[in-house]
């Protein structure tokens, strides 16, 4: 199993890195021997996992991207997300995301770019904290008190920035109120200077499966849009499995 998650850490850096990276920064990064990383990335080279340049630095290979486009072909949640996620961007020019939720952590699925000048980072794919992230407490927040309790348990609660709330009771507090309104928010918790709001995706079941969130920077997301932003958010979602 460990070969797995050696393979697992070396795929997530370079599916989120800008440009190829080597071996030696792979080990530094993953506590992982140089000898052993390049046993892996040669094996996944071979595979077509991995592409590798001039100066023998890897980058992610199309056989990767082959099942990247599958996993979005087949994902139900994005088709039935897109429109709505269209009439959110449309009413607000904003950039809006798709969460997938499973197993305690969500990614994003899908993204609309925002039609204005300084948009926010943020990948296809990355797994975001879920308690610094408007999308994450929106889930969080539908999950039973049991399934909260979990969470806490599995994950560290580390500061992204410094309105990072990291203290459990405050945030289950918070959670009990996103709940009753029916969308959560976050204010530079997770980047400085950007401002999310965000509805869950609840199943037949109530489950919560995704999220959709809206996020923009601080100076042009007043108090007044973001409740306009979650109450739209709230009628749109609750669309979706009705």
């Amino acid at each position: 199993m460990q070969i797995l998650e050696r393979i697992t850490q070396i795929m997530d850096i370079l599916s989120l890195a800008d440009n190829p990276v080597g071996v030696s920064e792979l080990s530094r990064i993953t506590g992982i021997s140089k000898t052993a990383v390049y046993r892996i990335t040669e094996e996944l080279y071979k595979e077509g996992l991995l592409r590798k340049d001039q100066n023998n630095k890897y980058h992610i290979g199309s056989k990767a991207l082959f099942w990247a486009g599958s996993y979005h072909r087949q994902s139900g949640l994005k088709n039935l997300a897109r429109p709505l996620m269209e009439t959110i961007w449309e009413e607000f020019g904003e950039t809006v995301h798709l969460f997938e939720y499973e197993n305690f952590q969500a990614h994003y699925l899908d993204k609309i770019e925002s039609k204005k000048s300084l948009r926010m980072w943020s990948k296809i794919g990355y797994s975001p904290a879920l308690y610094a992230t408007a999308g994450g407490k929106a889930i969080l927040s539908f999950l039973s008190a049991a399934e909260q309790n979990e969470y806490f348990k599995r994950f560290d609660l580390i500061k992204k920035t410094e309105k990072t709330v990291t203290e459990s009771e405050k945030l289950k507090a918070y959670f009990s109120l996103c709940r009753e309104r029916g969308y959560s928010e976050e204010i530079g918790e997770n980047e400085d200077d950007i401002r999310c709001v965000a509805a869950p995706i609840l199943d037949y079941d109530k489950r919560p499966i995704g999220a959709i969130s809206v996020s923009a920077p601080l100076y042009r997301f007043t108090d007044q849009t973001a409740e306009k932003v979650g109450v739209r958010l709230v009628e749109l979602t609750k669309e979706l499995f009705t």
